[in-house]
């Protein structure tokens, strides 16, 4: 499955920095759309403290209404 990565690339110690103050889903019911409100933040670069689940369910709600609009709008 790996066959395209180099020898030394799957030897090597991997390393991570564990992020702190990440804003977390606590409905655990919305992990789409807050990953992709969290991914939009992170290409605007935008503020994260405003990252709140107001925040993705206003996104859940402009998502439907794209969604049917261009389904009812052809």
């Amino acid at each position: 499955m790996f066959n395209h990565l180099s020898e030394i690339f799957l030897n090597d110690v991997w390393s991570y920095e564990r992020l702190k103050n990440v804003p977390s889903n606590n409905s655990r019911a919305a992990c789409g759309p807050y990953a992709c409100v969290f991914i939009d933040h992170l290409l605007t670069e935008t503020d994260m403290s405003c990252l709140n689940n107001n925040e993705v369910d206003n996104f859940r709600m402009k998502y439907v209404v794209a969604v049917l609009e261009k389904e009812l709008i052809p």
